[in-house]
């Protein structure tokens, strides 16, 4: 036997069922436009023919009034497919029971009033409206009970007793075969709708592991030279220049020794904040490349960008916590810049090179500073 949640939520948790089901509420709202306005038009088309004989004016004027009913359905169907507000799930599930119970109320005066149509116009309602749409057992059997009742009640004051047994029984049968196959429907609906948010919520995963560094967070080499390649390209096309700078830890081997590898991991993963929220301030991209070592390179809106930059990023690492920073002691870093138009022959590489050889000099020059690469010396102290 299902227990109360398997059935009601399909066996998964009831969090997950009201995340999934404003996805599913979208779809149904879909097929509710679509069957309203096919059902205006028939409507419509028939009420007209109707109208022109003289004694199934009566009938006409009903179809057209089912026909402006069914318009304002896809109306305000219409309003709610442009709401983004979650709160629409609720909307939905409230506007298809509406169509549902309309539906149910014509095939029951059909079937379980009116002595010229078959009963099994109410079956086919019951049948057909719980199929049509996914919603929830619960929501379904509250309405399709309902109609059973009033069909029973119909036919046992306009038919004889014969025809108000063959209406309950085929009624019966009708509503168990509907609520059945409409809870397998709905569910394998909310389980696809699971396995898509799973398989998509993996696929970001896994993009997000081969793209960035998993200890600091910052874009991973591969992914960073990709992108300098590009940029690179486009600096030669465009003739504009382009930032490209590295960073990397002064004496971090020593400080490892020194103070264990946890402590360095640590201190990588402050420096990986420090250079994530300037990602975001200066617009910038930026990765960890390997050990110590960090990239920075973008398009600089100004001369001055790259030094600016520079000296931020030299001013807040010595904010890091360290291990004997109550001695006065702070981590330093060391940083080449390569700052203009890439050449013809200037790939991200050879960029990425090029800033290296300006990190050696920094560090020749005392460390915790920046230099320029400068194509006629090698490096320009700044």
């Amino acid at each position: 036997m299902l227990s109360y949640s398997e059935w009601r939520y399909y066996g998964l948790s009831k969090a997950r069922f009201d995340e999934l089901s404003y996805r599913v509420a979208r779809d149904n709202i879909k097929f509710l436009r679509t069957a309203s306005a096919t059902g205006a038009i028939c409507a419509s088309l028939f009420g007209l023919v109707f109208l022109l004989s003289p004694t199934e004016k009566f009938r006409g004027i009903g179809l057209l009034v089912f026909s402006v009913i069914s318009t304002l359905l896809n109306f305000i169907g219409f309003k709610l497919k442009n709401e983004d507000s979650r709160s629409v799930t609720v909307k939905v599930n409230r506007l298809i029971s509406w169509f549902q119970i309309m539906i149910l109320s014509i095939c029951i005066y059909c079937g379980g009033v009116l002595n010229d149509y078959p009963a099994a116009l109410v079956v086919g309602g019951l049948i057909a409206v719980p199929i049509a749409f996914d919603v929830s057992p619960k929501r379904n059997i509250a309405v399709v009970l309902a109609a059973l009742v009033a069909l029973g009640v119909c036919s046992f004051y306009f038919k004889d007793i014969v025809a108000c047994t063959h209406d309950l029984v085929n009624g019966i049968i009708a509503t168990v075969m509907g609520l059945t196959i409409s809870w397998k429907k709905s569910k394998d609906k909310w389980e696809h709708e699971d396995t898509l948010d799973l398989v998509e919520k993996r696929n970001i995963d896994l993009f997000r592991d081969s793209t960035t560094d998993p200890l600091t967070g910052l874009m991973n080499r591969r992914n960073a030279f990709e992108r300098l390649e590009v940029m690179a390209a486009e600096s030669h096309i465009s003739n504009k220049p382009i930032v490209c700078m590295i960073m990397d830890v002064d004496y971090f081997k020593k400080f490892n020794d020194s103070y264990g590898h946890p402590e360095g991991d640590k201190l990588l993963e402050g420096l990986g904040r420090i250079l994530l929220n300037m990602a975001s301030a200066y617009d910038v991209n930026i990765s960890r490349i390997g050990g110590e070592e960090f990239m920075a390179f973008w398009v600089p809106v100004s001369d001055s960008d790259s030094a600016k930059f520079a000296s931020d990023v030299l001013a807040q690492v010595h904010e890091l916590d360290h291990p004997e920073k109550a001695k006065g002691k702070h981590a330093t870093i060391s940083i080449g810049i390569f700052d203009g138009v890439a050449g013809e022959s200037d790939t991200g590489n050879r960029i990425y090179t090029k800033a290296d050889r300006a990190v050696y000099a920094a560090k020749e020059n005392g460390r915790d500073r920046y230099e320029f690469y400068d194509p006629s010396t090698g490096t320009m102290e700044k």
